[in-house]
C-alpha cells in the first residue's frame, strides 16, 4: 500500500493513477450514453435548489434547515439529529454552520469543530450515549451544497473500493474527506478536463434546473460512485446467513429487525466500526479483546472478528440476507443500505434491508451453523433461496397491482389485523423515488377535530421571533401539498396515507374535493374537473398519479355506516384475522392459532365479524424469551380491556368468550339483603348478577388459556 501523496509523478508530471481512472471514465461514458444519466442528475438539481433555500440568517433557522432536501445523500438519522439539535439550540446550530462554511479556516479544523460542537449540543439535550451521525459523508454534503465549486459529495463505500483498487492507504476516520478531496482535484485536472467527450455528455444531460458544475466536482463523484458503488447485478449477488439471537440460547432480536427494516448483529461494545483506524479483521479483533470480549481466546476472537468484518464490508447492497436461528430460516431480505451504527438498538451494527419474506416457516438450512455472519455458497441452498424470493416478489407485485387498481383505497377490518403494518411494510416502499430515495408520500391520522383548513388549506396565524406581532397567511394543508408535488412530477407515483380515516368527518375535511378525487374526475381524464379553492383562489385539480390510501377499524364503525359520499368513491379491501400467521412457542403449551380462532368464532356469534381480534395481539409472543408471561400481559393489558369495550361491561358475554377462568359469577350470600332499604327485598327488584373479572397476571399455569379452546 502507498500513501496518497505524491499523486503526481516527479519524472513525468503525470497523475500516477491516470490509466486506471481513464478506464473508469470510458465505462462511465458508455453507461450514461445509454441511461442519459437519468438516475443521478437529481444531485445537480438538489444543489441548485439548495442555493435558493439556504439562508444562514433566516429568522427561523430550524425551519429553513428543515426545508432543505438532502434526499439520499445523507442518512435519515443524520438529518433527524441535526434538525433536532437546531430546534433545541437554533442560534448555536446557526453559528456552527457558519463556522463550517468559513473558508478562511482549514477544512480539517472545520470538520473537527463541527462534529465536536454537535456532540456537545446533543449531550446537553440528554443524548450522551447516542451518536450524532454527523459523519464525513453528511458534512461533505453540507459543504458541497453550500460551495459546489470547491467540494464534492463523498461516500465511504466507493472511496474504500477506490483505495483498494489503487493500493492507497486510507486515512483514519474523521480525516478521510480531506484525503478524498486531495485525490479528486488531480483526478479532475489530469483526467476529466482532458476528456472533451465526457464534458460534452455532462452538459447534454444537465438541464436548466441543474447546477452547471463548471469545476466538474460533482461529475468526479458521479463517475466514482456509478462505477464503484452501484447495486450488484443479479448474477453477482451473494447470500448471507445472519444469526438473530444473542448468543446460542439468548433472546431473539428478529422482531426488532423486522420492525425497523434492518439486519443487525451484536458486539455493540466495540462501537462504530467506522471509527477504527482500519476495518480489517485484525483491528476488529483488537477492538473486541480491548473491550474484554474473547480476551483469553484468540482463535474465537479471530473467527468472530472475521464475521463482523464480513458484515461491515463483505455484504454489499443488493445481497440477500437470511435471518436464522440454528437451522431455521426465519426471514429473508435484500440489503438496501451501507453499514450504520445505532446505539439505540440492542444489536447496534446495522444495515437497512427490504424484508422480502418476513415470516418464513418450514425452511431449514444447515450451512453456517454456529456463526453469526456466514456466506451461503452451497448450490441447493442458493437455488432454494432464489425460488423463495422470486415467488415472494411475484406474489407481492400481484397483490400491489390488485390493490392499486383504484386511486382511492381503504383497508378495513377489526383491530390488530395489520392494516397499518400493511401500509408501512408493504405499500410505503412502492412510493419511494427509486432515484433519490426520497419519500413520495405523506402519512396522517384523521381525528374528530380535523378540519378542511388543516387538510386542504386555511388561514393560519404566524408569529415572529422577538416580536408580539401576529400575521395571518393562507397556508396549504397536507393534501394540497402532496397533490402539488405529484402534479409537478407526473412520472412518479405519489400517495397520501390516512390512518383511521373513519374518525374524521370526511365530507367536511375534503369539502369540494370529494368529487375531484374520483378516478374519472382527475386532471387529464375524460371527465376532468377542477375548482377554485376558497382561501387561495387558485384553480385546483387532483392529479392522476396521487393515491389516497386509508385504514379504518371496523370495531369503531362498519363500512355500511360510512358516509355515502365516501363509500362510493373508495375501493375497499377487507383485512381479517390470520391465525396461521402466528407461530407457537416450543416452551409454551398453548396453541396460539387455535386460541385466536375460537375467540373470534365466539365474537362473531355474539357480535359480528367486525368485532373480532386481530393476529397482531399474539404474533410477538413466539419471539419472547418469557412467552407465558407475555401471553398473560397481552390478555391483561389488551384483550380483556378490548372485550370490556366490546360488551360495555356485560361480563356474562365476556365469560361466554373466555370461560369461567376469566369471569366468575358471584354467589349471593345471606347478608346481601342488608344492602336493600327497609321494606324492599331482592325479589321485588330487578337485581343484576355480579361478576368478578380475573387478573391474568395472577395465573400460575396456562390452563385458563387452554380451557378457552378445550385444550
Amino acid at each position: 500500500m502507498t500513501n496518497i501523496s505524491p499523486l503526481i509523478s516527479q519524472t513525468t508530471s503525470s497523475f500516477i493513477y491516470e490509466d486506471e481512472l481513464n478506464e473508469l471514465i470510458t465505462a462511465y461514458k458508455a453507461k450514461i450514453t445509454k441511461t442519459e444519466n437519468r438516475d443521478e442528475v437529481y444531485k445537480w438539481r438538489l444543489i441548485k435548489d439548495f442555493q435558493t433555500k439556504w439562508n444562514e440568517d433566516a429568522e427561523d433557522f430550524p425551519k429553513m434547515l428543515e426545508s432543505i432536501n438532502f434526499a439520499n445523500l445523507v442518512y435519515h438519522q443524520s438529518r433527524g439529529v441535526i434538525i433536532h439539535i437546531a430546534r433545541v439550540f437554533p442560534e448555536e446550530t446557526r453559528k456552527n454552520f457558519k463556522m463550517l462554511f468559513d473558508e478562511s479556516k482549514s477544512l480539517q479544523q472545520r470538520i473537527d469543530d463541527f462534529r465536536e460542537n454537535n456532540r456537545l449540543l446533543y449531550d446537553k439535550i440528554g443524548n450522551q450515549s447516542l451518536g450524532t451521525h454527523q459523519d464525513e459523508r453528511t458534512i461533505a454534503t453540507y459543504l458541497t451544497f453550500r460551495y459546489p465549486s470547491n467540494y464534492s459529495f463523498y461516500k465511504s463505500s466507493f472511496f474504500s473500493k477506490l483505495t483498494k483498487m489503487l493500493k492507497i492507504k486510507k486515512e483514519k476516520p474523521g480525516r478521510i474527506y480531506v484525503q478524498y478531496m486531495e485525490f479528486v482535484r488531480p483526478f479532475i485536472t489530469h483526467c476529466i478536463q482532458k476528456d472533451s467527450h465526457l464534458l460534452q455528455l455532462k452538459n447534454i444531460y444537465l438541464d436548466d434546473n441543474c447546477y452547471p458544475d463548471p469545476n466538474n466536482l460533482i461529475l468526479a463523484q458521479d463517475i466514482l460512485y456509478q462505477m464503484l458503488d452501484q447495486p450488484l447485478p443479479e448474477e453477482k449477488k451473494k447470500y448471507w446467513r445472519v444469526g438473530s439471537t444473542s448468543g446460542t440460547n439468548g433472546p431473539s432480536m428478529l422482531s426488532e429487525m423486522i420492525k425497523n427494516n434492518h439486519i443487525s448483529i451484536g458486539w455493540s461494545e466495540i462501537g462504530d466500526l467506522n471509527n477504527l483506524s482500519d476495518t480489517n479483521k485484525n483491528d476488529i479483533q483488537q477492538a473486541l479483546q480491548t473491550n474484554g470480549i474473547y480476551k483469553n481466546d484468540n482463535r474465537l476472537a479471530s473467527q468472530k472478528a472475521g464475521e463482523i468484518s464480513n458484515f461491515f464490508s463483505g455484504i454489499n447492497i443488493g445481497d440477500i440476507v437470511v435471518a436464522a436461528e440454528g437451522k431455521r430460516v426465519l426471514a429473508v431480505g435484500e440489503v438496501r443500505g451501507e453499514y450504520e451504527f445505532d446505539s439505540t438498538f440492542d444489536f447496534s451494527h446495522c444495515r437497512a434491508i427490504d424484508w422480502l419474506l418476513p415470516n418464513v416457516q418450514g425452511i431449514f438450512i444447515d450451512e453456517g451453523l454456529l456463526t453469526t455472519v456466514k456466506q451461503i455458497v452451497e448450490e441447493p441452498n442458493t437455488t432454494l433461496l432464489n425460488k423463495l424470493i422470486e415467488e415472494a416478489k411475484e406474489q407481492e407485485l400481484h397483490e400491489i397491482n390488485e390493490l392499486l387498481v383504484s386511486k382511492n383505497i381503504i383497508l378495513y377490518g377489526p383491530p390488530g389485523t395489520g392494516k397499518t403494518y400493511e401500509l408501512k411494510n408493504k405499500i410505503f416502499k412502492h412510493f419511494i423515488n427509486k432515484v433519490t430515495g426520497e419519500k413520495n408520500y405523506d402519512f396522517t391520522t384523521f381525528h374528530q377535530s380535523l378540519s378542511y383548513e388543516d387538510f386542504i388549506e386555511g388561514i393560519k396565524p404566524e408569529t415572529h421571533n422577538n416580536s408580539d406581532k401576529i400575521t395571518y397567511k393562507v397556508k396549504p394543508g397536507i393534501f394540497r401539498k402532496i397533490a402539488e408535488k405529484a402534479t409537478s412530477d407526473p412520472n412518479q407515483k405519489y400517495a397520501i396515507f390516512i390512518d383511521e380515516i373513519n374518525r374524521g368527518n370526511v365530507s367536511s375535511v375534503f369539502g369540494e374535493l370529494i368529487t375531484l378525487i374520483e378516478d374519472d374526475k382527475r386532471s387529464g381524464t375524460v371527465n376532468e374537473l377542477s375548482c377554485t379553492l376558497p382561501y387561495s383562489n387558485i384553480e385546483f385539480s387532483v392529479p392522476q398519479n396521487l393515491y389516497i390510501i386509508g385504514t379504518m377499524n371496523t370495531a369503531d364503525r362498519s363500512v355500511e355506516a360510512l358516509d355515502t359520499a365516501l363509500r362510493r368513491r373508495f375501493s375497499f379491501k377487507e383485512m381479517l384475522p390470520q391465525p396461521n400467521a402466528i407461530k407457537n412457542h416450543p416452551d409454551l403449551d398453548v396453541d396460539l392459532p387455535k386460541l385466536l380462532t375460537i375467540i373470534n368464532a365466539r365474537l362473531e356469534k355474539l357480535l359480528d365479524r367486525d368485532h373480532q381480534i386481530g393476529h397482531s395481539y399474539l404474533i410477538n409472543i413466539p419471539e419472547s424469551t418469557e412467552p407465558f408471561q407475555e401471553l398473560k400481559k397481552v390478555f391483561a393489558n389488551k384483550i380483556l380491556p378490548l372485550l370490556q369495550e366490546y360488551f360495555y361491561g356485560n361480563y356474562n358475554k365476556i365469560g361466554a368468550v373466555l370461560g369461567s377462568s376469566f369471569v366468575k359469577l358471584e354467589e349471593p350470600t345471606a347478608g346481601d339483603n342488608l344492602i336493600f332499604g327497609d321494606g324492599f327485598s331482592p325479589e321485588d327488584s330487578e337485581v343484576k348478577e355480579v361478576y368478578t373479572l380475573a387478573n391474568p397476571m395472577a395465573f400460575t399455569s396456562s390452563a385458563p388459556f387452554r380451557n378457552i379452546y378445550g385444550g
